[in-house]
Parts: structure tokens; C-alpha cells; sequence
């Protein structure tokens, strides 16, 4: 169980995290990105390899939830980022999807048969505590935001609005902060 005190820290940086998010970082995969364009790019196998990795990272996705809810169940702000961060994840994970298919470099079926296999096999934590959990999540979430840097200039021209995303583990950062009581740099 956390503190009153840092209960409160965690709901205050949750309820700034889903404000900025609502009104900076919310886009839509179906209209957002400009489909139509996919057509014209050229082909890059290497791009698509890479995309069908991480969807297939995305796709463990339901078990990532799960391993939060219940970690973070005893702070209902921490257990709401967890399905924040879920609902974007999923988008992520659609996005990919997508491009692989309407980019020709595979089929729905191929993609179902991908999830089944992923799926077959449950993902469980590697640590056991909320704190250990979070530290964890900053990491994973700071190591793709460098691979997105380097994927951005192929799947940035897709876009067709300016989406601001925080992808670089910002929120996990603060969270960190509030867990050892650290000040911004």
C-alpha cells in the first residue's frame, strides 16, 4: 500500500498526463494517417519486418493490462494510466496492422495467424512490484521511443496531421520521480 501523500502525487501527474493527452496526443488511425499514400511509398522490407515486430509486441497487449491492473490496484491513478496507455498501445498496434496489410507486405490472414500464435502464449511481469513494474515500464517505453526516431521519417510521411505523441516515457519518468522523490533535472 503507497501514501496518502504519494496517492495524491500519482493523481495530480495522472490527471495532468490524461489533460495533455485529450487535448495534444489523441489521433485517430483511421483518419490521421493518409492511407491512400501507402500506395505511392516505396516498397521497404526492412520497414515492414520492423513494423510486424512490434505489432507483434503490441499484440501482447491484453496481458500487459492485466499485469498493471493488478500491480497498481490499490492506486485507482495509476491503474487508469495503465488503461490509458493500453487504449494508445492498442492504436499503436492497429496502425502497424494496417500498414503491413494495405502495404501489400501481408495478408489479414497472415496477421490473424500471427495474434493466434502470440496469443497462445500468455506474457507474465518480470517483477512483482508496482515500483520495480514502473521502472521497468520507463526503460521499455525510452528504448522505442529510439527505435521510433529511427522509423520516424518513412511512417512520418503518412500522416496527415501533426500529432503531437509522447513516446518517449515521459509520464514514466515522472512517475519515477514521484516513486523516489526525485526533482526535475
Amino acid at each position: 500500500m503507497i501514501s496518502p501523500a504519494l496517492n495524491e502525487k500519482f493523481y495530480r501527474e495522472y490527471m495532468t498526463f490524461f489533460e495533455q493527452a485529450e487535448r495534444t496526443r489523441r489521433w485517430n488511425p483511421f483518419t490521421d494517417v493518409d492511407w491512400d499514400a501507402l500506395s505511392a511509398a516505396p516498397r521497404d522490407d526492412a520497414l515492414a519486418l520492423s513494423a510486424e515486430t512490434f505489432c507483434g509486441v503490441e499484440m501482447y497487449l491484453p496481458d500487459y493490462i492485466d499485469g498493471h491492473l493488478d500491480l497498481f490496484r490499490d492506486n485507482w491513478a495509476r491503474a487508469w494510466f495503465a488503461a490509458a496507455w493500453g487504449y494508445e498501445e492498442s492504436k499503436h498496434a492497429l496502425t502497424l496492422w494496417r500498414y503491413l496489410v494495405k502495404g501489400g507486405y501481408r495478408t489479414d490472414a497472415q496477421m490473424h495467424e500471427l495474434a493466434g500464435r502470440l496469443l497462445a502464449k500468455k506474457w507474465r511481469p518480470p517483477f512483482t512490484t508496482g515500483r520495480t513494474m514502473t521502472v521497468y515500464g520507463a526503460v521499455q517505453e525510452m528504448t522505442t521511443a529510439m527505435v521510433n526516431k529511427m522509423l520516424h521519417g518513412p511512417i512520418s510521411q503518412l500522416r496527415k496531421n501533426s500529432v503531437n505523441e509522447d513516446e518517449d516515457g515521459t509520464l514514466y519518468v515522472a512517475a519515477l520521480r514521484k516513486l523516489f522523490n526525485l526533482e526535475k533535472p
